[in-house]
């Protein structure tokens, strides 16, 4: 079970290494490990097209409808869909503002910038109920981030 929890970590930290720079992260021989992620939605139309994928790949994750994220039951999976929901839009997306990301979940501004930090907060002591859906929902949002860049190209 740690072994994972590194792993997850470490491609967290990939995820926002390839998002934060315009590099390629290459191994020892020079060969590129993943692919440059940079502007991959531009357009308002993509940003809303992959925000709308990471809602539902997040929701089906962690086992909840779309819909079940608009109720103010605060059942522990629902606070916890809608902060991994702001985590990955922040991290996928670099050209999303707070607001988008805010208007997609019905929530302010203020409240997905707490998300975000909630959920680093939550991977820096390795939670529970964090990595283990992350753990679930991790390589569905890799693949949406590589077909978005495989439609660019």
């Amino acid at each position: 079970m740690e072994n994972k929890r590194k792993i997850i970590k470490a491609l967290l930290f990939v995820l926002e290494h390839v998002a934060a720079t315009e590099n390629e992260i290459q191994d020892k021989t020079g060969l590129p490990l993943v692919l440059q992620w940079r502007s991959v939605a531009s357009s308002p139309e993509q940003r809303e097209k992959l925000i709308n994928q990471i809602i539902l790949t997040v929701c089906t994750g962690c086992g909840i409808t779309p819909a079940q994220l608009q109720e103010q039951n605060r059942k522990t999976i629902l606070p916890v869909a809608r902060q991994l929901i702001c985590y990955f839009s922040a991290r996928i997306i670099p050209d999303i503002s707070i607001k988008e990301i805010g208007i997609a979940i019905d929530k302010n501004h203020s409240t997905v910038i707490h998300n975000i930090d909630q959920v680093n907060s939550l991977i820096d002591i390795e939670d529970e109920i964090i990595m283990s859906v992350l753990e679930n929902i991790l390589p569905a949002i890799i693949k949406i981030k590589e077909s978005l860049k495989d439609e660019q190209q």
